[in-house]
């Protein structure tokens, strides 16, 4: 099947496709968990990138054997966007060739960005 369309425009993914976010975002959730987490960059990687924060936050309790409930989601919630907005600041980095590329569509056609990431993460990361 053919099609004749042409692109109007181009959304591109935030996090792992315009800018390395998960560096920043595993640095500010052991900040927020504090003592006791031991989760490496790879583990978090392997099974949290990409995943629901208040998914995650769970599992890590859950291994810390500490009761999770909406209370401490809240509060480590908090805790970890303070880290991840003061983290992204000082070292948000575009992923390789992600900034010539997106300038490049922008000039053929209107972009935009999508992202599962809080409205505060966003501001904080451009």
């Amino acid at each position: 099947m053919e099609s004749n369309r042409k692109l109007k425009a181009v959304v591109f993914d935030m996090d792992g496709v315009v800018i390395d976010s998960e560096p920043n975002h595993y640095r500010a959730i052991c900040e927020a968990i504090g003592e006791g987490m031991t989760l490496s960059y790879e583990d978090f990687l392997s099974r949290f990138a990409g995943r629901d924060e208040r998914f995650a936050m769970g599992e890590m309790a859950n291994e810390l054997g500490i009761e999770y409930d909406e209370e401490l989601f809240r509060e480590w919630s908090q805790r970890k966007a303070a880290a991840y907005a003061q983290f992204v600041s000082e070292h948000a980095e575009p992923m390789p060739g992600a900034v010539d590329f997106v300038a490049a569509v922008a000039r053929a056609m209107p972009v935009g960005l999508a992202t599962g990431s809080r409205r505060s993460d966003v501001d904080s990361a451009l």
